[in-house]
């Protein structure tokens, strides 16, 4: 299915802030990790368990049920 340009544009600007906002939650449970060593891997698996969560839920409200590359590249630019 074919999207206009103006609806592609508006959902990879709105990846932006999402990418940025997982970048933040990143950097919260860095320095969680750095405090309690012990805990490493759950921290890391609780980011990538919200961060696959995020994706799912912003593919279907945001896209429409579709997750498309500029998607991820604007996530990937805004962290």
């Amino acid at each position: 299915m074919e999207q206009p340009l103006w609806t592609q544009g508006s959902q990879f600007l709105l990846s932006l802030p999402f990418g940025l906002a997982l970048g933040l939650f990143y950097d919260l449970l860095r320095g969680l990790r750095r405090y309690a060593r012990w805990m490493t891997h759950l921290l890391d698996a609780l980011f990538v368990v919200n961060y696959l969560l995020a994706n799912l839920l912003f593919a279907l409200y945001i896209g429409g049920g579709e997750f498309r590359i500029f998607m991820l590249l604007g996530s990937l630019l805004g962290v």
